[in-house]
């Protein structure tokens, strides 16, 4: 398989991970509704299930020094994923979900201009994509009336997009070297325990312990399983073939399919300013998958007519 085709299954698969984590937000709206100060524990469920769920893959044969390598690289890259959901808690405590969405969904900026900080190249196909998706992330987000005021919690919510743009400049640093399953697994299990040491401190020792109902755990084991461990996994795998910048442009379409399941499942309007958003976003993926392609095929006609 040639590198492009295999780049491009990586990103496919990578398209059907966010598409899962969009459809997420609806039944964890539900989990919020129940748990309204329980968002830790949720986050420590749903890992310490994530975890469990790695057990299985680590009995298949790999090499040793793997085994070996993918243990500091993991729990470096874990820190900054539960630094993540741990500044999104926080945060979403002082601000709006619409807000914390935009913000987040700036790391979209923030991944390529780390990857440039360390010395590597942006195509200007990715340039334009992110200004596009940038804009479209804006429009989908922030209403007219949103009121837009930097304090505390946005400034949490940064946090929380500084700290997911390094977990992803991380997997790409070290996705070629190490196991892919025990480094995601690590991941996890950083997560998992960072999370309940948090919710055992700052939830359940003041509030007792949640009630956990049907809908709670099913929404735990599908997050768990499929937006966590599935989810890390494929990243890590995909970021072998593609670049960081790919994967963030690729995320920016999270809100999108997260609006396209409220409307679905929930039945929430979906205002002509957030399908247009819902189409910048989507024209930003586009450009910085297909200029790159389209300027390699005007390079191989140059040089054809250069040979005739």
């Amino acid at each position: 398989m040639s590198h492009q085709r295999t780049r491009l299954v990586a990103d496919l698969a990578l398209l059907l991970i966010v598409a899962a984590w969009g459809y997420t937000f609806v039944p964890i709206k539900g989990v919020t509704g129940a748990w309204p100060q329980f968002w830790m524990t949720f986050v420590a469920l749903r890992f310490w299930i994530a975890t469990f769920a790695f057990l299985p893959l680590l009995a298949l044969p790999r090499r040793a020094a793997a085994q070996r390598s993918a243990l500091w690289p993991g729990a470096l890259t874990g820190s900054t994923m539960l630094l993540g959901y741990g500044f999104q808690t926080a945060g979403l405590v002082y601000t709006t979900p619409s807000i914390a969405g935009f913000i987040t969904g700036l790391s979209v900026v923030m991944i390529p201009i780390g990857a440039r900080l360390l010395g590597r190249r942006i195509p200007a196909g990715a340039v334009l994509g992110i200004g596009i998706a940038t804009a479209g992330l804006g429009l989908l987000c922030l209403q007219p009336e949103t009121a837009f005021a930097f304090g505390k919690g946005e400034l949490l919510v940064l946090g929380c997009a500084v700290s997911f743009a390094a977990q992803i400049l991380l997997t790409d640093r070290f996705a070629a070297a190490v196991d892919p399953v025990r480094f995601t697994g690590m991941q996890c299990l950083v997560t998992a325990i960072g999370a309940s040491l948090y919710a055992f401190a700052f939830e359940i020792r003041g509030a007792g312990w949640p009630t956990v109902t049907q809908h709670i755990l099913g929404t735990a084991l599908f997050c768990g399983v499929v937006g966590s461990t599935v989810a890390f996994l494929v990243q890590t795998l995909a970021q072998r073939v593609t670049t960081a910048t790919h994967v963030a442009l690729i995320y920016a379409m999270e809100p999108v399919f997260a609006a396209l399941a409220s409307w679905w499942l929930l039945n929430e309007q979906l205002t002509a300013r957030m399908q247009v958003g819902c189409g910048l976003i989507l024209l930003g993926m586009l450009c910085a998958e297909l200029l790159p392609i389209a300027a390699a095929a005007r390079q191989r006609q140059r040089r054809i007519r250069d040979r005739a």
